[in-house]
């Protein structure tokens, strides 16, 4: 089933504002066909959720909006729609990590295969989202980034007028939402904290080191006071201890930029 038809006539066609838990609702017996082998009553479960989101009074919950990516989840796999599989699994457990439909769905299900390959993949940077007036929620949280690569139940706006999305990548935005050119990719940027924050983890372990080998040199020194030796040698050995400790900090850092380069 194509859903952008859907949501075209649906957003024109509201005849009454939609209540979160009765898409929950929906959403529930649409599982319920899917685990029933009821193609019919999936595939209306599927057209009623389509065309109840843009008419919600109020923001999904995240709970609610994971309930909505794993029906269009199920809805791509019948479908055969491999990479729409992939996305909205990865927006299911993106919305509510806790959530697992083997709970419901029989052992070694096709489904589930597909779900553990999804959840092993990828995904896109996440992006910036700009509302051009009112909050905006993402999968029922307030938020200011998307995925661009999985799809999103999108609201944008105020107790007054909001404006619920079922977005999909590829997908234009909702007149209201935009999304920022990053300055500087959040890869990028995982990589110059790594590099810089393991560069001052070594260049701090060479200080203690330099110290360390300076104490050492003072309680070797014929004209140091007998009595400072004791302190001198407690000092080198905790100084010796914390540039070990930090050189390890400065090696697991490099380790870790070299690993996700």
């Amino acid at each position: 089933m194509m859903l952008v038809g859907v949501f075209a006539a649906a957003a024109a066609e509201c005849a009454a504002p939609v209540a979160p838990l009765a898409v929950a609702a929906t959403a529930a017996r649409a599982k319920e066909a899917f685990a029933g082998l009821d193609a019919p009553a999936f595939d209306t479960a599927i057209a009623e959720l389509a065309a109840s989101i843009p008419c919600l009074d109020a923001p999904l919950t995240p709970a609610q909006a994971a309930d909505v990516h794993l029906v269009d989840a199920l809805r791509a796999f019948v479908a055969q729609d491999e990479a729409a599989t992939v996305a909205a699994f990865q927006a299911h457990h993106a919305a509510d990590p806790h959530a697992d439909p083997a709970t419901w769905l029989p052992a070694r299900h096709p489904a589930l295969v597909e779900r553990r390959y999804a959840l092993r993949l990828a995904e896109a940077d996440p992006r910036e989202l700009v509302s051009l007036g009112g909050a905006v929620w993402v999968d029922g949280v307030r938020a200011e980034l998307l995925v661009p690569s999985r799809p999103a139940v999108l609201q944008a706006g105020d107790d007054d007028a909001l404006t619920s999305t079922w977005w999909h990548p590829g997908e234009p935005l909702p007149e209201r939402l935009d999304l920022r050119e990053p300055r500087i990719s959040p890869r990028v940027e995982r990589r110059l904290w790594l590099g810089s924050t393991a560069l001052l983890a070594a260049g701090a372990a060479t200080g203690l080191a330099l110290w360390s080998s300076s104490l050492r040199d003072e309680y070797r020194d014929p004209d140091t006071p007998y009595d400072e030796l004791d302190t001198l040698a407690e000092t080198n050995a905790a100084a010796g201890v914390a540039a070990g400790g930090t050189g390890l900090v400065a090696l697991g850092l490099g380790a870790a930029l070299v690993v996700t380069w």
